[in-house]
Formats: structure tokens, sequence, C-alpha cells
């Protein structure tokens, strides 16, 4: 049985809203036969994040897929992977992209409680970095460092964005890979957010991992930071819920829309961190 409740909490971890942490998180002890051996802790050059591999073949670069793609590609190298220490055997990760040179912006619930934050690049190097500034309301946090940054993204404009226009993501969804490209439309421009502030909304598929990773319009310019995910059938509080089908499930599939601070606040906020 407890087993099934780790397996449910699991699930509703990235969907859970603002209430909800957008990051994996490791037990402190897994709940095993005595008799079952624990894993070794792999050495660190075996957790590296490696890029997620390209399909053999590729999309046609005047679709709309394949242009998501080029952007996507183009954005990777800005992409960083951030693996947290919170103490006391308990790690996290989370996604975060170069801003300018020696800034790193990803979300306050990502790196609020880290002790040590490690950071990996596209290219599998090191940086050495610090948390310099968290924020909750509005969901958003700056890393600092000294070592030269592989890139930078472009910022662009929320304000210009048009319902149902195609955006792209870049990041680290738990159990997908690691910079991995994903696709999806603006669902609905900036509007008051769960966790304080502007919000946007988007079909841009999300999972554990994506927290931090920045939303892309088709010409490359960040216009969000991914925070966490909500269902898309998610209930009114004082609703009653209806019940699904009597069906008997094997795995759950569950639509997510993805929620996204939007560039200008993030850049308000991380300003009056110097």
């Amino acid at each position: 049985m407890a087993t099934r409740r780790s397996l449910l909490a699991a699930l509703a971890g990235f969907v859970g809203g603002a209430g909800a942490a957008t990051y994996t998180e490791y037990p402190e002890r897994w709940d095993l036969p005595d008799s079952t051996p624990l894993p070794p802790i792999p050495e660190q050059e075996e957790r590296t994040p490696m890029p997620t591999p390209e399909p053999g073949e590729a999309p046609d670069p005047d679709s709309l897929r394949g242009r998501a793609r080029q952007e996507g590609l183009e954005a990777r190298p800005g992409v960083v992977y951030l693996e947290i220490d919170r103490g006391g055997g308990r790690y996290g990760a989370g996604t975060g992209w170069v801003l300018d040179e020696g800034r790193i912006v990803t979300n306050g619930h990502v790196v609020g409680a880290a002790t040590d934050v490690t950071c990996y690049t596209l290219a599998g190097e090191r940086l050495e970095v610090e948390v310099v500034g968290t924020s909750q309301r509005p969901d958003v946090a700056l890393l600092a460092t000294d070592d030269p940054v592989p890139a930078t993204l472009p910022t662009g404009s929320s304000d210009d964005l048009e319902s149902d226009q195609p955006l792209v993501q870049v990041g680290h969804p738990g159990g997908v890979g690691y910079w991995v490209i994903s696709l999806g439309r603006l669902r609905r421009g900036r509007g008051f957010g769960f966790v304080g502030g502007d919000q946007l909304v988007s079909t841009v598929p999300s999972a554990q991992g994506s927290s931090g990773s920045p939303l892309l319009n088709l010409d490359g310019e960040v216009v969000g930071l991914t925070y966490a995910g909500v269902p898309e059938t998610t209930r009114r509080p004082g609703s009653a819920p209806e019940p699904s089908d009597p069906r008997v499930r094997e795995s759950f599939e569950v639509d997510t829309d993805s929620l996204h601070v939007p560039v200008e606040t993030v850049l308000e906020t991380v300003a009056d961190w110097g």
C-alpha cells in the first residue's frame, strides 16, 4: 500500500498547481523488502545529463514542427540542467536558461531550499553557480556564475503573443530526456496566476524537471518562464466532481496545461538582484 501511495503522489507532483513541488525529489529510504539490496549510487560521471538524441529523420524545415525544431536546436546551448542538493539525502532537478553573461534564470521553488546547486551545460561542462535571489511570487530565481557561458537567449515580448500562437520549450522533463524540444500553443495570454502576478497558459507539454524552462516564440525569443502545470480538466473548488468512465486503466496519460511567468515579470524581478 505504501508503494501504491508513493506512486500516486509522484503522479500528482507536477500537475498539482502552485502548492505542489515541480521538481523530482528522491526519498531518503526506498520502500523495498529487507532482502532486496539497494542499488549502488552511480559515480558523478554516470549521472551527467546528456542531450536526448535527435530522431533519424528530421521534419520538413518549412513545416511548423520543422521551425520548432530549428528554434529549439538553436536555443539548446543557452539552456542548462540544474541538480539540486536539499540536504538530508534529498535531491531535486530543474531547468534554467542563460539570460546574459553571468546570469542564469530558473524558478524560486527549484533552488529556494538548496544547500548546493550543480549546473551542467549542453556540452556536459559544469558551471559553478551561486543563488543570488529567489522569489515565490512570482516564481523566479537568479543564479550567478563567473564561468564563461556557452550561449545566451534573447528575450521578446509576451504582450505581442496571440491566442493559439505556436510556442516552443526546451527543458528536462523527467522520464522523457534532457534538452527536450516541445511544441504547443498559447491557450491564454497574460492574466492573474496561481503564484501571484501575471501568467501565461499554454498547451506546451511539461513534466517534473521542466520547471525553469524557457518558453520561446518561433523567432527564438524567450517570452515566458515555465513554473507549473495543471490538468486540462481541473475542477473548480466548490463544484461536484464528475466520475470518470469505469474502464480499468493500466497506465495514466494526463493532458496538462503549462503555466509560465511572463518574461517582462521575470526581467523586472531579477533586476532587483543586480
